[in-house]
């Protein structure tokens, strides 16, 4: 899956997976939700597309959920705080999603 995730990113961003089925990405230089958007639907076709390991064959989903520096937090674990609560309201509205918190 890493690879998958990598393989939708520039060179710049970072991927890391903090464990079981979660990963984080941080994508430098966004200006604008627009290009988020982008490249959550890329991310999201690059996964879902099937991964045979052996003779099984495996059917992959992801939910994404997303927070902007510095309007959703100025900090690390504010921001993996709210793009975590985004995911689970990414979840919560069905598969192969993605949501967008910004906070007010």
């Amino acid at each position: 899956m890493s690879r998958r995730l990598t393989k939708e990113l520039k060179s710049i961003d970072t991927v890391a997976r903090l464990g079981g089925d979660e990963f984080i990405i941080i994508l430098e230089g966004i200006n604008n939700t627009n290009n988020v958007s982008i490249i959550a639907r890329k991310i999201i076709d690059s996964i879902k597309s099937s991964l045979s390991i052996g003779q099984f064959k495996l059917e992959v989903t992801c939910s994404i959920g997303v927070c902007l520096y510095p309007n959703d937090g100025l900090d690390s674990a504010t921001l993996i705080k709210h793009a975590d609560a985004a995911m689970y309201h990414a979840k919560g509205a069905g598969k192969k999603t993605s949501n967008f918190t910004l906070l007010k």
